[in-house]
């Protein structure tokens, strides 16, 4: 459950909790901007530092397939 504080007029704070958004946007392709409901999608497996990845969203017809569970954005394929 995520909670946030918000300032109530005169000075005082209020905690309020929600367990996440009504209706979450759709993740999209980064490079086609087709929504995840349209497509299958994948996660950048791409390196941007020691130990973190892109996590880019790219449709399987955008991702550069290497190896089995291993996809990668346009920017980040290897060897260009």
């Amino acid at each position: 459950m995520a909670c946030r504080t918000v300032p109530i007029p005169g000075g005082g704070l209020a905690i309020v909790c929600s367990r996440g958004e009504r209706h979450p946007k759709p993740r999209r392709c980064v490079v086609c901007n087709q929504p995840e409901w349209m497509t299958s999608i994948k996660l950048c497996d791409g390196e941007v530092r020691p130990g973190v990845t892109c996590d880019a969203v790219v449709c399987i017809d955008h991702a550069h397939h290497v190896e089995p569970d291993t996809d990668f954005c346009p920017r980040h394929v290897p060897g260009k």
